[in-house]
């Protein structure tokens, strides 16, 4: 009887353990553990410091997205904005020594990332929400970008104006005025509203000195794209994560609109998309955005080539 109970105390600490080492493995689990911990246990105004060879962040730790991938030794996107840098210099389309504009800049990882590349001579970052406004401007003072990046505490739009920006609770890179996207909401505040041509010319930068833009506005993009029509005259390659669930195929018939004439070629910079290294183009009237969210490249190939 004393051996059957040890074998299943045995068996018994043995199935807890497995179980304890599957949740650790698990990314939401253990996001949901910080998370709470973060939640019930730090003040909300603490910050956590996270150091890379090369740069550093600040970032807020009850964040389970970005901040989460930061705190466990990962970039955010890194790879991603790289290979549109490579891309669009093969191309011929990327502008030496040209700004670089962070639309949904959030706390500052692709301001950074990008003049980390040495391939810009700054940045223009544009971000609505206030606590990631705050960490977007410690991180670029941390790493030593305060004179080379034009802050700009809005949301990018068709229009300036006034406009709803909804608080995701949980990732605090989800933050949208689309009523249509999900969120975890926690809060909806009024924020200020501009349109890019607007910024760049209160900023006194022409068009044709931005050599990359990237986009990421949570469902936002085609408002975004609508105005920044002096940017898609001069052909600079744009960067976007693209949601086409929420669009629906209408929207990517409006999309593909207001692109054409402007660009010739899409590509998928995500890792998943790259097959024997390397995302192949396609036509701008062709590509298939399909319903889960894509990041790709739009450009003109060889548009440099006449200057």
């Amino acid at each position: 009887m004393r051996q059957f109970k040890d074998i299943r105390r045995t068996c018994k600490n043995r199935l807890i353990e497995r179980l304890c080492d599957m949740l650790l493995r698990s990314g939401h689990f253990r996001r949901t553990v910080l998370r709470r911990l973060f939640q019930n246990h730090v003040s909300s105004s603490a910050m956590a410091y996270v150091g890379f060879p090369d740069h550093e962040f600040l970032v807020d730790p009850r964040d389970h997205m970005i901040a989460f991938s930061l705190v466990s030794g990962k970039t955010w996107q890194r790879n991603e904005l790289n290979r549109a840098i490579e891309i669009a210099t093969k191309a011929n389309t990327l502008r030496p020594n040209g700004w670089f504009l962070d639309v949904g800049a959030n706390i500052g990882t692709q301001t950074i990332y990008a003049l980390l590349s040495g391939k810009f001579r700054g940045v223009i970052a544009i971000e609505p929400e206030p606590r990631n406004v705050k960490l977007l401007r410690r991180n670029v003072e941390l790493n030593g970008f305060k004179e080379r990046v034009h802050i700009i505490e809005a949301a990018a739009s068709a229009s300036s104006g006034t406009i709803d920006l909804i608080r995701d609770m949980e990732n605090l890179g989800a933050h949208t005025v689309e009523t249509a996207m999900p969120t975890r909401r926690a809060d909806t505040i009024a924020v200020r509203m501009r349109s890019v041509d607007d910024t760049l010319a209160t900023l006194g930068i022409p068009a044709s000195d931005v050599a990359l833009a990237l986009i990421d506005v949570e469902g936002h993009e085609i408002e975004v794209l609508k105005g920044m029509g002096s940017l898609r005259q001069n052909g600079v390659p744009i960067v976007a994560e693209l949601t086409g669930k929420l669009h629906g195929e209408a929207g990517m018939r409006e999309l593909r609109s207001l692109l054409d004439g402007d660009y010739s070629f899409v590509c998928s910079v995500r890792d998943s998309d790259w097959v024997g290294g390397r995302s192949p183009a396609r036509p701008i009237t062709t590509y298939d955005f399909g319903l889960r969210q894509t990041d790709v490249l739009i450009y003109n190939e060889c548009s440099l080539a006449a200057e």
